[in-house]
């Protein structure tokens, strides 16, 4: 016989509130461990079921998760294996509960909560006080570090609490610029050594390719500006330098293309072209370029393998900003920044099903935008953060902002903090729950990194305060709603979990 104990994680405000009382009334149910509607219920809690009758013995299993259970009289016990997921909302179902003189129990379905997360004591990362440049990305379960050094480039892995050996991907001097993302099977890291670009993958298993480069050492440095990597393993990298046009090369079914200029359709000024892997599974590509009074972007898309055209998507007589673009799963926004023009605020546009962007909407106009970040929730929705800068009086006050995101606007925007210290850059996490990280560093003396957390069931947290003497942070979410937040911290890299 086999008795079954559903767990099942929802968001909160999906939550299912069920019953405790049997259906039959002739076969009760004693004591439920976590009781019906509990909070904060401990990561390795344990689901113990007591009746007022003794249980037929059976195996016990739980859906969806390795457990150690077993039946103890009139007591039904299942001890995850796997401890929960923060902040998480789950229902318990039980199916198949029968006493030992053949009463059957009538099926139940309760919801508990598990507890929330805090963030522990920061750590420096051992050897990193050299440091010149570094990126970070989420690797499967695990976070994945790539440093620069002035002899060497290399990356590590933080895995359950234990990070790895580094492993030396260069030898040789470091560039100022490095970048680095990952899916769930491997890791690209790009970087520049004496002046040219390289690139390297690693597998989940650790094992890194030998640096390979992309293009000959120039008579002047070259810098990457963007790097994508689909979950087919395409990858795409772009580069300038000071006296060049920018260059790209992709790499399908493993073979690197030859690099080429990726030109700009107006024949003006190229600068930065910015790279992302999109929802569709391809690659889409923002080019900023410029002419005499005016900033634009061109958009193309690397899909099915080929090149499509370079069209002018926005044109502003003024600055273009920060671009942000963030995916999920069945979509793609773009959100930007103007300034210095009568158009000056936040415009914002989504990846249409041709490959092409919607027209450009202005959902924010205020002159002074300094910050910028944007995150996809479970739900399909999007939460925006920027800052603004009011300089009318003797001191410059800079106010952080969060809004919802709708298709051509944004949802009841509203200023979470003002602070005259200057606000240099944001970063805002979403994680499996609903939950969200929001960060920020200011130009205080000492310099300070400060954070906000949403909580799904009670709003958002009072400030916290996550380093002094730190630059601009970057908040990773992992497996099980936990975080990981990487920063410089008096010259040196410096991580902190939340968990």
């Amino acid at each position: 016989m086999l008795i079954l104990l559903t767990l099942m994680a929802c968001s909160g405000d999906d939550a299912i509130t069920g019953e405790t009382d049997n259906a039959n009334g002739d076969f009760g149910l004693v004591a439920l461990v976590p009781a019906n509607d509990a909070l904060d219920v401990p990561l390795d809690t344990a689901i113990v079921a007591q009746f007022d009758k003794e249980l037929r013995l059976g195996d016990i299993g739980v859906i969806g998760r390795r457990s150690v259970s077993g039946i103890d009289g009139d007591t039904l016990t299942a001890e995850l294996a796997d401890p929960l997921d923060l902040l998480t909302t789950y229902t318990v179902q039980t199916l198949g509960i029968t006493s030992v003189d053949g009463d059957a129990f009538g099926d139940i379905q309760t919801t508990f909560t598990s507890r929330d997360g805090v963030w522990q004591s920061a750590d420096a990362v051992t050897g990193q006080a050299d440091l010149i440049s570094h990126d970070s990305a989420v690797f499967a379960d695990s976070t994945l570090l790539l440093t620069a050094h002035a002899d060497r480039t290399e990356v590590r892995r933080f895995a359950g609490g234990i990070v790895s050996q580094p492993v030396t991907l260069d030898d040789g001097s470091a560039p100022d610029d490095t970048w680095l993302v990952a899916n769930h099977h491997e890791a690209t890291a790009v970087w520049t050594q004496d002046g040219a670009i390289r690139v390297s993958s690693g597998t989940a298993e650790g094992t890194w390719s030998a640096a390979l480069p992309l293009s000959d050492s120039p008579v002047t440095p070259q810098t990457p500006t963007g790097l994508a990597l689909t979950d087919s393993g395409t990858v795409a990298v772009a580069w300038r330098s000071s006296n060049a046009r920018p260059q790209i090369a992709t790499r399908v079914d493993g073979e690197w293309s030859v690099p080429f200029d990726i030109g700009c359709r107006s024949q003006s000024e190229c600068s930065d072209v910015h790279l992302y892997a999109d929802h569709t599974g391809d690659i889409s590509v923002f080019i900023r370029g410029q002419t005499a009074g005016e900033q634009h972007f061109e958009t193309r898309g690397f899909r099915n393998g080929e090149w499509t055209p370079a069209e002018v998507f926005f044109a502003v007589d003024g600055d273009i900003g920060e671009l942000v673009v963030r995916t999920q799963t069945d979509e793609t926004l773009a959100i930007w920044t103007v300034t210095n023009s009568e158009d000056a605020g936040l415009f914002l546009s989504r990846l249409q099903g041709d490959g092409s962007w919607s027209e450009a909407a202005h959902v924010r106009d205020t002159p002074t935008i300094s910050a910028l970040d944007l995150a996809p929730l479970p739900d399909g929705s999007w939460t925006t953060t920027w800052v603004e800068v009011d300089a009318s009086g003797s001191v410059d006050r800079y106010s952080l902002w969060v809004s919802g995101v709708e298709l051509t606007d944004l949802t009841d925007p509203f200023q979470l903090i003002e602070t005259t210290p200057r606000v240099q850059a944001v970063d805002l996490a979403a994680d499996a729950g609903g939950n969200l990280h929001l960060t920020w560093t200011e130009l205080a003396e000492p310099s300070r990194i400060a954070t906000r957390r949403f909580n799904h069931r009670t709003g958002w947290e009072d400030e916290l305060e996550l380093a002094a003497g730190a630059s601009t942070v970057e908040v990773l979410v992992l497996p099980r709603n936990t975080s990981r937040a990487v920063f410089v911290q008096d010259g040196e890299l410096t991580t902190v979990s939340f968990e």
